[in-house]
């Protein structure tokens, strides 16, 4: 697989992650139920927030080693800030 494939799986699964997090928040703000609040915020923290944070951290790992192998071209940089700023 190569690194670029690998990044864009990555980014897939990050989604997915992302996706799952804004569900169970959507699914707290909707429930009446004080220990289902409850249980849903133990639920994100124990187990949506770690999976996430090592999606997040895995991503920007391959993103780092993709970025050695890419070259910008100085006019292609200043064009960027310009466009930032």
């Amino acid at each position: 697989m190569t690194l670029s494939s690998r990044l864009a799986a990555a980014e897939k699964v990050l989604e997915l992650r992302y996706e799952t997090l804004n569900d169970a928040k959507k699914r707290l703000a909707i429930t009446d139920d004080i220990l289902a609040k409850t249980a849903l915020r133990q639920r994100i923290r124990e187990e949506v927030l770690p999976e996430l944070r090592q999606c997040e951290t895995e991503y920007w790992d391959l993103l780092a080693q993709e970025s050695a192998f890419s070259t910008v071209e100085e006019v292609d940089a200043r064009n960027a800030i310009v466009e930032v700023v």
